[in-house]
């Protein structure tokens, strides 16, 4: 007794205090989506309202006014001896205008609601565009918000039309609520009692369901991770041949189960829990309903309830059920609807990831001397990446970066890109801390491109330049692509460079990973030839390149020589067109070579080690 006593004090205690903190939440996500769904339609939101209203009135008034005409047509046939249809004729009509009225505004609302849906569908594509565009690449780059901003696509959306529509229900469900509780108090107190008893445990019930289902979401939610990320690498087409050339479908699918095993039990000791309550719910207020409905034909047995009460007493029930399980299931939808707008509200306000409010925008008229002074770095994540690096590279300087996986490479380019900024030291430009320029300003005239950047599924020219018609410059096009051998291959298409990416698309064509890369890099070729880009950074621009052609980008190359050129490789037989070399390791710089013999010497090197690591490998 006394363990079920403290139970339900600490259950007490927590809904004291988290119902009213959880209204004002959902209060406010509700008055937010208000203000996005008026402005596409204030005529439609205005009516809504009103129709909600009416609704929960509808079963009220056409339960009174149907018994009300049934006792005067009964009066009046009784008097007369008859009844005719002079009698009967208006109401008959009054009925088909109300009908065809009603039936014509269902229709204007859902012809309105259409076009109030496509109107938001525009609205939060537009949203979603532009808050991508405030954002530096820092930001869009890191792993929390890519999986915010998942979410808000996935489930946000839809969160505004949720809301929208449990607030037009609780209307609904607490207009006919009332009507039905003051008809009920006109008719007999006693009758208002036997109405709001079955409200207690149903109260009880909708509170303890949504507190149950948000601490299984909580206990469940890395679970629910991880079997979405088996479920996708079993399904999704960009990773199931993988899986299956792999032989990881087995060992995927296993785990795949066991984990929607757990789910399931969690779900399922949920569903007998609402179940238990369903029943004793559902018994309260068939009790309760049938002593009311006892208590009534009691009282018309006496002669003290007319026919028009006993009509608008089952109109009054009928509403009041309808409230009532409107009300049950209305608060669950709130609290879906608030979860599921949190991720778009996150998303909305998601800020940069480096503030700029110091920083201003800069013209570089010519190739900046970059230096890295005592640089530490970590990730979003807490990821350490470099320590104490130091270096610089002089305008017009073509630098190769090498070393081991993980040992900062790709790190240092991001920074001098200024996607990220220094955790300590300083990256500047000809002096100048890129802390104080603008991402956007210095990116006018530096060009990063990473090994993960994918091609899109336009016409080739399209993907190479970004632009379209009279705007291209044709001679940087024809360069770059000749430079990468893009030419090569579009030559055998009818369209040529005009030719659409992808099979999916009406003529369009598939491409091998070595032939989008070419187009990457061509892309990146295109800007790098600007006169206003003075710096090229290149991330292992030709991991998947054959080698006829990667000697010929790194021989082309050597038109960019008026540049600052960075380049990220671990092909030792790149080395060769480069006259410095930046040797990577935990973190920092380890080499810094310099002059034809100090490369040939590393080149050489490098030869030696994996002439050595081969004998080994024959001999073992």
């Amino acid at each position: 007794m006394s363990l079920w006593h403290n139970k339900c004090v600490k259950h007490l205690l927590y809904a004291r205090q988290f119902i009213p903190r959880r209204i004002r939440a959902i209060a406010h996500a509700v008055r937010q989506a208000n203000a996005v769904m008026r402005p596409l339609d204030s005529t439609l939101f205005r009516a809504q309202w009103a129709e909600s209203v009416f609704g929960g009135l509808r079963s009220i008034v056409t339960f009174a006014v149907a018994g009300f005409t049934l006792q005067h047509i009964l009066a009046t046939g009784i008097a007369k001896n008859s009844i005719s249809w002079s009698l009967i004729g208006p109401l008959l009509g009054i009925y088909i205008v109300y009908t065809m009225a009603t039936s014509a505004f269902s229709l204007w609302l859902d012809y309105r609601n259409s076009l109030r849906t496509d109107r938001l569908q525009f609205h939060l594509d537009s949203l979603f565009v532009e808050k991508i565009r405030t954002l530096d690449v820092g930001r869009l780059n890191d792993p929390a918000f890519i999986h915010t901003k998942d979410f808000a696509e996935r489930s946000g959306r839809h969160s505004i039309r949720e809301l929208t529509h449990a607030q037009h229900t609780s209307v609904q469900a607490l207009a006919g609520l009332v009507a039905a509780i003051g008809v009920l108090a006109f008719l007999d107190s006693v009758l208002v009692l036997l109405a709001i008893l079955p409200l207690i445990p149903q109260t009880l019930q909708s509170f303890l369901m949504d507190t149950r289902r948000r601490e299984m979401r909580e206990r469940t939610f890395m679970t629910r991770r991880r079997r979405a990320q088996y479920q996708y690498w079993l399904t999704a087409e960009d990773r199931v041949e993988q899986t299956r050339l792999f032989s990881f479908t087995s060992y995927l699918h296993k785990r795949f189960m066991q984990f929607s095993k757990t789910l399931l039990q969690e779900e399922a000791s949920l569903d007998w829990l609402t179940a238990r309550w369903n029943i004793l719910v559902r018994s309260t207020q068939f009790f309760f309903v049938s002593i009311a409905f006892a208590y009534l034909a009691w009282r018309v047995v006496r002669g003290e309830i007319e026919v028009a009460h006993v009509l608008l007493f089952i109109g009054s029930m009928q509403s009041l059920g309808t409230a009532l399980w409107s009300i049950s299931r209305v608060s669950t939808e709130f609290n879906s609807g608030y979860w599921d707008f949190q991720y778009l509200s996150r998303f909305l306000e998601t800020r940069p990831l480096i503030a700029e409010t110091d920083a201003c925008d800069r013209v570089f008229f010519s190739p900046a001397r970059i230096e890295m002074r005592a640089v530490d770095f970590s990730y979003p994540n807490g990821t350490p990446a470099l320590t104490r690096c130091t270096f610089a590279i002089g305008p017009g300087e073509q630098v190769i970066v090498v070393g081991a996986n993980g040992s900062g490479k790709t790190t240092a380019l991001s920074l001098l890109t200024r996607i990220y900024l220094p955790s300590k030291g300083q990256v500047c430009a000809d002096g100048i801390d890129l802390s104080a320029v603008t991402q956007e300003s210095w990116l006018r005239h530096t060009l990063m491109s990473t090994q993960h950047a994918g091609v899109p599924n336009f016409t080739v020219e399209e993907a190479i330049t970004g632009e379209l018609g009279e705007t291209v410059d044709q001679a940087r096009l024809t360069e770059a692509a000749n430079m990468v051998g893009v030419m090569e291959f579009c030559n055998i298409f009818p369209q040529g460079l005009k030719t659409q990416i992808g099979q999916d698309w009406p003529g369009g064509v598939g491409l091998s990973g070595g032939q989008r890369q070419r187009i990457k890099i061509a892309a990146a070729l295109y800007r790098a030839t600007d006169p206003r880009i003075h710096h090229v950074f290149l991330d292992e621009p030709m991991s998947q390149c054959d080698p006829l052609i990667r000697q010929r980008f790194y021989q082309a190359l050597k038109q960019l020589r008026n540049k600052t050129l960075v380049v990220v490789a671990h092909d030792p037989a790149c080395l060769a067109y480069f006259d410095r070399i930046l040797v990577f390791g935990h973190g920092t710089v380890l080499r810094d070579l310099r002059g034809r013999s100090e490369v040939d010497r590393y080149r050489t090197e490098v030869e030696s080690i994996l002439t050595a690591d081969d004998h080994s490998n024959k001999a073992a």
